[in-house]
């Protein structure tokens, strides 16, 4: 009955009975079967014999499965009719009252019942006084462990909570509420059945009286189903999924049980209850009060309305207010809208079809008589309408098939794909191949077309390998990267065509594969494994027995000319076969394990490394010691020859250090040289030029130098697990870990590491093609993933800010980024890939503005502090100059077109202008606005000065005369109040523009300053103003959502771009007739001007918060949690079939036939016939 693990608790239920506490017996009398099955376990660990089994009545004790509030259950052997069952025995059965009625009251209602979603018990009795029921075992999992266990798709959560209706439903028939339902009373068997048990708050719906009962002794003769639990003021069940009539003191009935149902139904399918406290008191508040929680946006976007809106009916606070009874519930939750709109249609379809035949024939009966000569021409005519009404039928349902496919294939491919912020599984393999199979007109949609996009710049594998039964232990490519070669923990041996995918067996091992290695030219493959077995397999010969060792075998490597083949294994021996036929070389001196073994590049020399912490270097020819390397406190696992001559050796092991060694230090009696340190051992290894790759247990990888050592050593990722794999190519470090991802990351500065995500379990092995460009991954599942590893990527997301972003600007050179943050930093980004530059930390409590020179060598920043010209010199850490100590709050920062003059703008109601000059700053202060100044901006090509205040005015001041005296200001006319940072000229200097708060912008002519041009439709307020290169275009992005794109000479409205659904706080425009925009609905779009078409880009979480564009082709996007995201626009592709083909190009996998079924509903045939496709797609495209 209970779940097959080892002893986790059970969530027991709240209960205040009232019950009388019976004396306590003498604790002798209650040790029972508990303590005797303890004791049995101890004596068979001591004496390693089989303890006599412990019995229960008839049934033999196996182990215990799990314990509860009133009882321990046991899986049990029932010898009479050989079957496994569950025991359930009450904790201290003599000696509680209660927990005794409670248990057979669990055991009758039980009995009652035979229905395949109940649990069956089949018998009750006492034994030694302690009372116990035997029941059905189902070998599986409880529904939260079930839910827990694997994304699942609503279809396959709902078909699995009607499975458990039903059984509640048949309780309810047999007069029977169960009280307690909850996702932990319900078990889901291997066969998928699920069913209902623990009906310890069992009650029977009729003959119980409704106010307090009195109590009864526990062998009364009337039935313990008759005895109540439960009375007036008692709280009976557990509080999350409580009715609020059973929080009133009433006793739960079969709307109880709904309500609890709907509850956990809820729960399944949005991954959260519908009601929320952070104690019970406000759990019983909300629950009492109806207040139910928001269904998240993500199930809003997978599950149907129409599921939620049945379950709340059957939360509502009045039980009558709730539906008629479970079967009715059940009926409506299996009565899917669209499948039935579906079903009228074809029914519709037919009605019509044969109204049709009925009244053709008969029409044509009336012909016949009336003009027979006419009655062939008829006839003929009505079968060719016949047909064309079939022919119409049925493609009208085929298509409505299709679409009804399509829109299952975009819900699941939502959930797969990656969600910034959001913790789920994340696979965009599996959302590029339900977006490849879709196959209607939702194909040309922006939800298509944008999701493809998202899907392309993401890390998608190229093919899915499934074939092993066993963990993956190793791997290796062939030189063209065209055949991988893998085996597993029991044995087997496979080989793979990556171009298509296909593979096959081509031997097996006694015992699992720890090693495998390819000859240069790819025609011999050798494979050891932990029995000690060496093989070597050619495709002419096949798998033949080179020798058996004493240990397992732990590395292999072939020399350059495959003649030889050099071996470390377990046994304490390094040998070199030699494979044309002449005498193993045996290397023979460690006195522990040997783990490595590598040749030097002229293959004289070989290096050994040992668990002895020793390592050896030997002649190759002769087998003699040249000197021993000792320095490590641990046993040593990797070593290899570096330098051109291999003059140097590298060593790695469990004391989590490097060391470097000389040739020369060969029997000097050196420990080497310390070049790099984990805390943790060293778990992978690798050498790359001039840099040598560690992973380790904690999850870092780190890169040296080892010509350098210690200093230049870096840690350029972190799995937070075992690194397993580590290898470089062209893009970068890879890194394959225990945490179920791969990396690609770089040395600083670079951009954040690039995860490869998509294996479900743990990863114990990687392999990279000879180009570096290629990798593959082997899981504890035993599926295999090969990704190409210069895909590059639409969106970078960038670490550093762990606050709200309020600024970012580009440089005019269009190579970097700075943004400004609440938590006082500025930081720098390279445009290109997004890396980390710089950060600049002056003191500000808050920074509001950082913004580049013309010249892009200095950055000045302000905020809540002072306000700072920083120097950005390369090679070289950013100094700080400070302008201004004390003043109040700078809102925005700008400079002139020579770099010689920045303005700030604060909300002491003051414009503070700084002169640059070799002998220092110099200070004029302009003073006129009557609240904060907000904005501040330099005509370009001029020298004049515009700003725009919290008072409604936007004021033009022209330059100085030194004494601190502007010596013209213009106020201009007609203002609205602005919001902040929304005032921007044109870049010919022609246009001054500002948003307007009750929507649209005025717009004011830079030779006279008249009154002002108001471009204005139905705005509900303006927070976003772009002007085009060349001035002629203004977008003013509004807080309706929409971007209105205006002719500025003539103030005609252009077009109106929609598609954003909360307030636009960036804009720009882009080369090609693009524009981007961003907003606080959390996503940015692209636009084609032409005819408004956009994709969304989703990459925050949270509200977006600004946006600038580098070079017309990169765009930095900044969001309210700190988030910041680097966009590559110009990787955004439009067209439909561009996309389509660029997916085949990307991954030829196949969605697997079971996720097909879970996922899309398929049955299985149908499942497994469209996997059969896609395979014959992939080998045709490879052409085979």
């Amino acid at each position: 009955m209970e779940r097959d693990d080892s002893g986790g608790e059970e969530s027991g239920p709240v209960e205040a009975t009232g019950l009388p506490v019976l004396p306590r017996r003498d604790p002798s009398e209650v040790v029972g079967v508990v303590s005797r099955e303890r004791k049995a376990r101890v004596l068979e660990a001591l004496f390693d014999e089989p303890a006599p089994a412990v019995k229960v009545g008839r049934f033999s004790i196996v182990r215990k499965l799990g314990s509860g509030g009133m009882g321990v259950v046991y899986m049990a052997y029932d010898e009479q009719l050989d079957r496994r069952v569950a025991v359930k025995l009450l904790r201290t059965a003599g000696t509680d009252t209660t927990g005794r009625a409670r248990m057979q009251r669990e055991a009758q209602a039980m009995a009652r019942l035979s229905h395949p979603h109940v649990v069956t018990v089949y018998e009750v009795d006492a034994h030694e006084g302690q009372l116990f029921v035997a029941m059905e075992y189902v070998e599986g999992q409880d529904l939260r462990a079930w839910l827990e266990a694997a994304e699942r798709g609503w279809g396959e959560v709902l078909a699995v909570f009607r499975q458990a209706g039903q059984g509640l439903a048949a309780a309810h028939d047999a007069g029977l509420a169960h009280r307690d339902f909850k996702p932990d009373n319900v078990l889901v068997g291997r066969d998928g059945r699920a069913r209902v048990a623990d009906f310890g708050l069992a009650h029977a719906l009729e003959g119980e009286a409704g106010g307090a009962q009195p109590s009864a002794p526990a062998d009364a003769s009337s039935s313990a189903l008759e005895l109540a639990l439960t009375r007036t003021g008692a709280l009976v069940g557990t509080p999350a999924y409580m009715a609020p009539e059973q929080y009133a003191g009433q006793r739960g009935d079969a709307r109880s049980d709904q309500f609890a149902f709907c509850v956990a139904l809820w729960e399944g399918l949005a991954g959260q209850r519908p009601f929320s406290g952070r104690s019970l008191a406000e759990l019983s508040e909300a629950i009492v009060g109806g207040e139910l929680e928001a269904v998240p946006e993500r199930a809003r976007e997978q599950v149907p309305e129409w599921v939620f809106a049945a379950l709340r009916r059957g939360l509502a606070v009045d039980p009558g207010a709730r539906w008629p009874s479970m079967a009715a519930l059940l009926e409506v939750l299996a009565n899917d809208p669209q499948a039935r709109r579906r079903r009228r249609w074809s029914w519709a379809v037919g009605v019509v079809l044969v109204a049709f035949v009925l009244a053709a024939t008969t029409w044509v009966a009336a012909a016949q008589i009336h003009a027979k000569l006419r009655a062939r021409y008829w006839s003929g005519l009505t079968e060719e309408l016949l047909a064309m009404e079939r022919e119409r039928g049925l493609r009208q349902l085929s298509d409505d098939g299709a679409r009804a496919r399509d829109a299952a294939r975009m819900s699941v491919a939502r959930r797969y794909r990656p969600g910034r912020g959001v913790v789920e599984h994340v696979d965009a393999t599996v959302t590029a191949l339900l977006l490849r199979e879709v196959e209607t007109e939702a194909r040309d949609g922006a939800a298509w077309i944008s999701a493809a996009n998202e899907v392309l710049g993401e890390p998608v594998s190229e093919v899915i390998l499934r074939g092993h039964e066993a963990v993956v232990t190793a791997m290796v490519f062939d030189a063209a990267g065209r055949w991988l070669y893998s085996a597993d923990a029991k044995g087997a041996v496979w080989r793979w065509s990556v171009d298509t995918g296909e593979g096959r067996a081509l031997y097996q091992h006694g015992a699992e594969v720890s090693s495998l290695a390819l000859s240069p030219a790819g025609s011999e493959l050798a494979s050891g494994s932990v029995d000690g077995e060496l093989r070597l397999w050619t495709e002419r010969t096949g798998p033949s027995t080179l020798e058996r060792y004493g240990g397992a075998v732990r590395q292999l490597s072939f020399s350059a000319d495959a003649r030889r083949l050099l071996t470390a294994a377990k046994d304490g021996l390094a040998r070199v076969h030699a494979l044309d036929g002449g005498a193993t070389r045996t290397f023979t001196g460690h006195a522990g394990p040997v783990y490595a073994a590598s040749f030097d590049a002229s293959e004289a020399r070989v290096l050994t490394t040992s668990l002895d912490r020793s390592a050896r270097v030997w002649r190759a020819d002769t087998g003699a010691l040249e000197g021993e390397l000792r320095g490590h406190e641990q046993g040593v696992f990797f070593g290899a020859f570096v330098g051109e001559d291999s003059t140097a050796i590298l060593t790695a092991a469990d004391d989590g250090q490097v060391r470097r060694w000389s040739i020369d230090d060969l029997g000097a009696g050196s420990a080497g040289t310390v070049i790099a340190s984990h805390p943790r051992a060293i778990t992978a290894f690798a050498v790359d030029g001039a840099r040598v790759i560690t992973g380790s247990v904690d999850g870092q990888v780190r890169v040296t130098d080892w010509q350098a050592g210690a200093e230049a050593s870096e840690v350029v990722v972190d799995h937070g697990d075992d690194v397993r794999f580590v290898g470089r190519g062209p893009a970068g470090v890879v890194s394959v870990g225990m945490d179920a991802r791969a990396f690609v990351s770089k040395p600083a500065p670079a951009p954040p590491p690039r995860a490869l995500e998509g294996h479900r379990q743990v990863l114990l092995t990687g392999a990279m093609d000879g180009s570096g460009r290629r990798l593959a991954t082997g899981s504890w599942s035993g599926q295999i993933r090969v990704w190409a590893l210069d895909q590059a990527p639409l969106v970078t997301s960038l670490e550093g800010h762990g606050q709200r972003v309020f600024d970012v600007r580009a440089d005019s050179q269009g190579t970097r980024f700075v943004t400004a943050s609440f938590g006082g930093r500025a930081r720098i980004w390279r445009a290109a890939d997004g890396a980390a530059l710089e950060t600049l930390d002056g003191g500000n409590a808050v920074l509001n503005a950082a913004v580049f020179s013309p010249s892009g060598d200095s950055v000045a920043t302000a905020g809540k502090g002072p306000v700072l010209l920083w120097r950005l010199e390369p090679g070289r850490d950013a100094r700080a100059q400070v302008l201004l100590d004390e003043g109040g709050q700078v809102w925005d920062l700008a400079f002139d077109d020579g770099g010689e003059r920045l303005a700030a703008a604060a909300s002491d109601a003051r414009v503070r202008v700084w002169t640059l000059t070799r002998d220092g700053p110099e200070l004029q202060v302009l003073e006129g606005h009557a609240g904060r100044v907000v904005s501040v901006a330099f005509e370009p090509g001029g020298e004049r000065l515009a700003s725009a205040g919290a008072d409604g005015t936007v004021r033009v001041w022209s330059p100085g005369d030194g004494d601190g005296d502007p010596r013209g200001v213009h106020v201009l006319p007609q203002r609205d109040p602005l919001a902040m940072d929304t005032l921007r000229w044109s870049p010919d200097g022609r246009w001054l523009a500002a948003a307007a708060a009750g929507g649209g912008a005025w717009v004011w002519s830079s030779a006279a300053f008249e009154l002002p041009r108001a471009l204005r439709s139905d705005e509900t307020g303006s927070s976003a103003l772009a002007f085009d290169a060349a001035g002629e275009r203004l977008a003013v992005g509004s807080r309706d959502g929409r971007v209105r794109v205006w002719s500025v000479a003539e103030g005609t409205l252009l077009t109106t771009l929609e598609g954003h659904t909360g307030p636009v706080v960036g804009a720009a425009f882009l080369p090609g007739g693009r524009l981007i925009s961003a907003s606080l609905d959390r996503t940015l779009r692209l636009w084609r001007l032409d005819d408004g078409a956009s994709v969304v880009l989703s990459g925050h979480s949270v509200e977006v918060l600004d946006l600038a564009v580098a070079g017309g082709a990169r765009a930095l996007s900044v969001a309210k949690d700190g988030s910041v995201s680097l966009w590559d626009v110009d990787r955004v592709e439009w067209e439909p079939q561009a996309l389509m083909d660029a997916l085949g190009r990307r991954t030829w996998a196949c969605l697997a036939p079971r996720t097909r079924t879970l996922e899309l509903g398929e049955a299985e045939t149908e499942a497994r016939l469209a996997h059969a496709r896609c395979e014959g797609r992939a080998q045709a495209r490879a052409g085979l």
